[in-house]
């Protein structure tokens, strides 16, 4: 992986992605647990919950990762044009 200078920024990402891996897991076990001992009305709505918590969960982390991969490449974009300059 190349070197960012927003390392905290991908750290609170990944941090943010196992969590959405976790709830989605966890979510969908739940279901199908659930489904199988006829607890279906009971357990649905928490185990929905936690698969909407967890693909929002992913989500932001997508976005963290969108926006810290774009202020890397403004950084190299602006280093390059200021070596074009000096030249």
């Amino acid at each position: 992986m190349e070197k960012t200078h927003y390392a905290r920024a991908r750290l609170f990402a990944n941090v943010i992605t196992v969590i959405g891996w976790l709830y989605l897991v966890a979510g969908v076990l739940g279901l199908i647990s659930s489904y199988f001992n006829d607890m279906l009305s009971y357990n649905f709505l928490p185990a929905m919950s936690g698969i909407i918590l967890g693909v929002l969960a992913l989500a932001v982390a997508q976005l963290i990762s969108a926006a810290v991969d774009a202020a890397d490449n403004s950084r190299e974009i602006l280093v390059e044009l200021r070596k074009r300059n000096d030249s």
